[in-house]
């Protein structure tokens, strides 16, 4: 690059801020579009060329059609007489502030005066007047639940004769927490006791609570009659066991035949054990012959806090005799399971089949709103399906007598 090169960039930058000084606006427009085209150290020549080609857009619109007005007159109109000394004064202080080329060595990069640019407005997204805002959505209230006989419907659902036969041989002396197993039994029979209906007829039996190491040691001593509440808890809580008390269950359960000789209609034993046989005798032979001579009769077992080999030979005695068998590991457990098997209950479950509530007929239960199923256990088991509960109405599944037959009824 020659020097004649070099030096057109300054020489464009001088007349044209020569032109812009005396109001030339179209010189000084000129000479700054060919100094951008050229060189781009010279940044306030953007500002100074926009303000140049604005002069000149006012003067296009105030000087008559056709005809462009004298510079002089211009540069003497009255609205610029307040504007050109202050763009004389901001035209010398950019040429101030200006690096010369002489100080700046070539190829050397040309510092940038700054140029404070207007701070832009802060914008805000307006929200639509009409959008509508969600109400916030209560959740449904909890509702009651109520499973109950029909008010004349006779009890068909509770069980006629029930007989008791309760393990009191030694083991039954052991401890759970701080309490002897035959205590929680004395408190789980009596809890039963107290919710039988009066129409059924109960007695109990017991073993190995009188003496030791006998397997003759085997009482009635309740026989089966009417329901005597007070005189049943009573007798329940004098049954203790003695050392070396043995389990002579096969032979217990022989005697059953007798003990429900002239019952009439179902009977119900429930065999309360936390051990296995001890006395030589086949409780399940004798189970299943007891189940074979009543048909009307099923045993039902509850293996109190036993292992796994102990549980699986009491299940056996229940199959025989057609009933069921209950784990109990603790007073709680040994409760529910007394319930289950000496009351007609229900059972609810929610629509994912879970069981939520169990609990007797008659009673109820407050539930989160929802569909559930009523399930009623017994000799003639059903199932009451589509139950809503909520929390306007209690939702009331009723038993009644069809045809001889157990139905459920959801009353509106």
């Amino acid at each position: 690059m020659n020097d004649a090169q070099f030096n057109l960039p300054e020489e464009l930058y001088a007349r044209g801020l020569a032109h812009y000084r005396a109001g030339e606006w179209r010189a000084a427009s000129d000479m700054f579009t060919q100094l951008q085209a050229l060189s781009n150290a010279y940044p306030e020549v953007e500002s100074l060329l926009a303000d140049a080609k604005l002069k000149i857009e006012i003067e296009r619109t105030e000087a008559p059609e056709g005809v462009l007005p004298p510079k002089y007159r211009t540069f003497l109109r009255p609205r610029f007489i307040t504007a050109v000394p202050a763009l004389v004064l901001l035209g010398l202080l950019l040429v101030a502030l200006r690096p010369t080329v002489a100080q700046s060595p070539i190829g050397a990069a040309v510092p940038t005066p700054a140029i404070s640019l207007p701070t832009p407005a802060p914008t805000s997204t307006p929200i639509p007047a009409d959008t509508p805002i969600a109400a916030p959505t209560t959740p449904p209230e909890p509702g009651q639940l109520v499973v109950r006989l029909a008010a004349d419907a006779p009890p068909t659902t509770a069980i006629d004769n029930i007989e008791l036969i309760l393990d009191s041989s030694g083991s039954m002396g052991a401890f759970i927490g701080n309490q002897r197993r035959i205590d929680i039994a004395h408190d789980a029979l009596s809890n039963l006791i107290n919710q039988l209906p009066t129409t059924t007829n109960v007695a109990l039996r017991a073993y190995g609570h009188r003496r030791g190491a006998d397997c003759s040691d085997i009482e009635l001593v309740v026989p089966l009659g009417p329901l005597d509440r007070t005189n049943m808890v009573a007798r329940i809580n004098a049954i203790n066991p003695v050392q070396l008390g043995q389990t002579p269950t096969g032979a217990a359960l022989r005697l059953v035949a007798g003990d429900i000789k002239g019952a009439q209609g179902a009977v119900h034993i429930i065999l309360v054990s936390d051990g296995e046989e001890t006395c030589r005798t086949d409780p399940v032979a004798v189970a299943q012959q007891l189940r074979a001579n009543t048909p009307q009769l099923t045993i039902d077992v509850i293996g109190f806090s036993v292992n796994g080999t102990t549980s699986g030979r009491l299940a056996a005695i229940a199959q025989a005799g057609g009933g069921r068998y209950f784990d109990a590991a603790d007073a709680q457990q040994l409760t529910s399971a007394l319930h289950q098997a000496a009351l007609t209950e229900y059972i609810v479950r929610d629509d994912a089949g879970q069981e939520v509530y169990r609990g007797a007929i008659g009673t109820s239960t407050t539930l989160p709103a929802g569909r559930y199923s009523v399930e009623v256990n017994g000799a003639q088991p059903l199932t009451v399906s589509g139950v809503t509960v909520e929390g306007a109405h209690p939702a009331t599944v009723e038993l009644r007598q069809h045809n001889g037959t157990m139905v459920g009824v959801i009353v509106p």
